[in-house]
């Protein structure tokens, strides 16, 4: 994966590849080696696109509830996914 950091509006966050499912460090830490975004490197195909999405949308909206978080995050990887979105082999 090239993508090292990304800058939401609540902050920029590390992107890293670990063994859990998904997790957004909250953006209320204000030590930035602990704000970060994981997903787990074992997801593929639709399953790893939600997963990111979700965890996007934790950190660009740190206030939404989870129920509304894995609700857009389901609506928005599943029309992506509709749309042709897919990873390229690296």
């Amino acid at each position: 994966m090239k993508v090292k950091t990304h800058k939401f509006s609540s902050g920029v966050f590390q992107i890293v590849r670990e063994r859990i499912d998904g997790l957004c460090d909250m953006p209320e830490c204000n030590h930035p080696t602990h704000r970060g975004i994981s997903v787990n490197p074992d997801l593929e195909g639709k399953d790893e696109l939600e997963t990111w999405v979700h965890e996007s949308l934790h950190a660009e909206f740190p206030q939404m509830s989870e129920a509304k978080v894995t609700a857009a995050g389901a609506n928005i990887a599943r029309l992506l996914w509709r749309l042709g979105y897919r990873k390229r082999k690296e």
